[in-house]
């Protein structure tokens, strides 16, 4: 977090340096740092959902269940520090597991998409699921 927060005001301090510069100049330091902000924002995103994947390989499981159960992703996920942003975590049906197997990690308005398989099989896209 506190490296995105250095990119961020170095980034801005950039801005607010070339303010006097032409028109041309600026526009292309704060597109240059749109482009910053949007891409520390999607890692975050996809760092708590690698951290979420991790935590529930490193989970030492119940007899019976997965990492597709809803109280074993509710446990991980409360278990992480920070109070992170988890998402779509449904069990419809009442059978304990997780409907679609995906897990959406919310940081701003940036999202990532931890993908659980039915045999255990984890991985995180970029993106909402």
């Amino acid at each position: 977090m506190r490296r995105c927060v250095a990119v961020m005001v170095a980034t801005g301090l950039a801005v607010a340096a070339l303010a006097g510069c032409s028109d041309d100049a600026t526009d292309k330091v704060k597109r240059a740092a749109s482009t910053v902000q949007e891409n520390v924002g999607e890692a975050g995103a996809v760092a708590l959902g690698e951290a979420l994947r991790g935590a529930l390989a490193a989970k030492d499981l119940p007899e019976g269940q997965t990492e597709r159960n809803v109280d074993v992703i509710n446990q991980v996920v409360r278990d992480l520090p920070g109070n992170p942003d988890f998402t779509g975590i449904e069990d419809a049906d009442g059978d304990g597991v997780d409907d679609d197997g995906n897990v959406q990690a919310n940081l701003g308005d940036r999202a990532a998409c931890l993908h659980i398989a039915e045999n255990g099989d984890m991985n995180v896209d970029k993106g909402a699921c």
